[in-house]
């Protein structure tokens, strides 16, 4: 089964990936998202092009979405003063925060009943 440009086994890997690599995606969008709100613009290009270009065109739409957003946000000297100002909200932040708390308990879960879900 092909997944992007990954290879699946099964259904059960695919989900895997296709959940880490949004999980991925939305921890690098964030730190993208805290080098812009202390106005680190090179630092943030940086990143951008390192980290951010690397999840390529296998983003969904809505992330898609999100990135261009984000990226939008060099283009102001006031972050608050861009469409995108939404994405530095607490909000944003607080739903990161909790992906992160319920992938450590899917991780935990997975272990825990020894779910195998790689080959």
């Amino acid at each position: 089964m092909m997944m992007g440009s990954h290879y699946c086994v099964s259904a059960n890997q695919c989900f895997f990936i296709r959940t880490f690599s949004s999980f991925s995606f939305n921890l690098d969008l964030q730190h993208f998202l805290e080098l812009m709100r202390n106005r680190d613009v090179e630092g943030a290009l940086k990143f951008a092009r390192k980290e951010l270009a690397s999840h390529g065109n296998e983003l969904p739409v809505l992330e898609n979405e999100r990135l261009l957003s984000a990226m939008g946000l060099i283009a102001y000297d006031d972050v608050s003063a861009s469409p995108a100002s939404h994405l530095l909200d607490e909000k944003h932040r607080s739903e990161l925060a909790e992906l992160v708390i319920n992938g450590s308990q899917f991780s935990s879960e997975v272990t825990r009943n020894k779910y195998i879900f790689w080959f």
